[in-house]
């Protein structure tokens, strides 16, 4: 099966106020078509590869807070004061895009091509037919053992593949996952490196005119994505697979991470009634959602280990994230206690648990398709 990735709902045009298209745009040997979904990045479009005669998706830069759309279909910064942000968020998001078309494995999507053209960048990657993991929890709520035993291994060598590439994905969640026609899930990787990320804060920055903003924060990530200087590694995706993987087995997602410093009310997976799973893979689901990032599995080997009955590794220097010369969010060794130190957890653990306990929390992930 080709990795790739699915619709979310069925195509509809793109508004012209949204940045839209008044007819199809030629990006080299590929056409946008119609809209998939927008965000603060960029459009994401139904496509079609005219030299193979095949469906594509294609993501377009198209950063509202500082572009615009031309009458030509072309995109152009917004004014001479928005070009340097135009530019410097345009080169983060090529950059992440060209580490990922390194990336081949069937679990992780494939990136055909990246292109600048019109004036911005475009990420042509292949579509596969199938649901969302989102979709299929949301009709069934759970999965059996059966389905979750064949999910999980393809899961993590997608996952460690794109850890070998130097790359972290920083937004598991159900809806980035796609089941296949054969029931093989592939990860949704593109727009969720640490690089990726960087050009979205830029952009909300730019928008918010140096004003924080507040949005619901995920139930899927960790409490560390919640700041801008903690340390970010494998361990980071480990828990937001385990937290995906935890709603597949009891029906709902792990209360939010910041949420449990205060008051851990998840409910273990050992603790629920009827289920038929492994002890093993239960206990391997609840490792990877330690709120303390160090007393996670480090890496995807040493999480693997854990599910067949076996244990981890320890004092190993997983690696820490760091930022290529190419602009792609790269993984690199570092020789102090993995995760973020005592003295570090404690510059963001406290202003989390503030916001925690008003009801509010700020993160400046785009959490949109």
């Amino acid at each position: 099966m080709e990795a790739g990735v699915t619709s979310v709902g069925a195509p509809r045009p793109l508004p012209a106020e949204e940045g839209g298209l008044a007819s199809p745009l030629s990006v080299g040997a590929y056409e946008c078509r119609e809209i998939l979904g927008s965000s603060i990045i960029g459009i994401t479009y139904a496509g079609w590869d005219q030299a193979r005669a095949a469906q594509v998706v294609i993501k377009e830069f198209l950063p509202a807070a500082f572009a615009v759309r031309q009458p030509d279909g072309s995109v152009a910064p917004r004014g001479h004061s928005s070009e340097q942000s135009f530019a410097d968020a345009l080169r983060q998001f090529l950059g992440a895009a060209d580490a990922l078309a390194e990336v081949r494995h069937q679990n992780i999507v494939r990136v055909r091509s990246v292109t600048e053209s019109n004036g911005t960048g475009y990420v042509v990657m292949d579509h596969v037919a199938g649901e969302t993991l989102d979709a299929v929890l949301r009709a069934s709520r759970t999965l059996g053992k059966p389905q979750l035993d064949a999910m999980l291994p393809p899961l993590l060598d997608g996952l460690e593949a794109l850890h070998s590439a130097e790359l972290l994905h920083l937004e598991l969640r159900p809806d980035k996952i796609v089941l296949g026609a054969d029931g093989a899930p592939v990860i949704l990787a593109y727009g969720a490196t640490r690089q990726g990320f960087t050009a979205a804060r830029q952009i909300l920055s730019d928008r918010s005119k140096g004003r924080r903003l507040l949005h619901s924060p995920s139930l899927y990530a960790p409490v560390e994505l919640y700041s801008a200087d903690a340390k970010w590694g494998q361990w980071t995706d480990i828990y937001s697979l385990g937290a995906v993987l935890y709603e597949c087995v009891s029906g709902e997602p792990p209360p939010t991470a910041p949420g449990r410093l205060i008051d851990d009310s998840m409910v273990p997976l050992e603790d629920l009634e009827a289920t038929d799973f492994d002890p093993a893979t239960l206990s391997g689901i609840q490792a990877a959602l330690d709120t303390r990032p160090a007393d996670r599995p480090q890496q995807v080997a040493a999480w693997r280990r854990l599910f067949t009955g076996g244990s981890g590794p320890e004092g190993v220097n997983a690696p820490l994230a760091r930022t290529s010369a190419r602009g792609a969010a790269v993984l690199t060794r570092d020789t102090a206690k993995v995760g973020a130190s005592p003295a570090r957890r404690v510059r963001w653990a406290v202003p989390v648990l503030a916001l925690a306990a008003a009801g509010s929390l700020i993160t400046y992930l785009d959490t949109s398709v």
